[in-house]
């Protein structure tokens, strides 16, 4: 499984998966969808040929809902990863001065009922809801 970015998320080197710097211009609270992180990324399985584009993330009180695009296919929007705000809330006022700014430096993110059944129909991985996906290691970013 090959990871690319959809810009502005990058893709980190080595396949050890993705990054986007937070900003004003680029990610924003909206406030009837959630907070929106614009572009995504790609699960590319090189072995069976197929894609999974997911992208246009927003974060709501649920997880994390993205439009999903199968083989260049549009499925909708999807929830795509869920979160527990338990393991969010103890970390928000962590200080971050070494990065210039305040806060979480370990939010895991999970993978959802329908990504689990999308992957594992698609490429045979066995990746199963509830399972580590990722992580947001956030940076609000101030001038000191």
């Amino acid at each position: 499984m090959r990871v690319e970015g959809i810009a502005p998320i990058e893709a980190k080197p080595g396949n050890k998966g993705i990054y986007m710097p937070i900003g004003w211009k680029q990610d924003h609270i909206d406030p009837c969808n959630g907070v929106y992180y614009p572009g995504g990324f790609v699960l590319n399985d090189v072995e069976s040929g197929h894609t999974a584009a997911i992208h246009d993330i927003y974060l709501r009180p649920d997880g994390a809902h993205a439009q999903v695009e199968i083989d260049g296919e549009p499925q909708g929007e999807q929830l795509v990863a869920t979160y527990r705000l338990e393991e969010f809330l103890p970390n928000v006022p962590t200080p971050r001065p070494l990065e210039g700014g305040i806060g979480p430096r370990h939010w895991p993110f999970y993978t959802s009922a329908y990504l689990s059944r999308t992957i594992r129909d698609l490429t045979g991985i066995p990746l199963n809801e509830g399972d580590y996906l990722a992580n947001l290691d956030a940076v609000v970013q101030y001038v000191p």
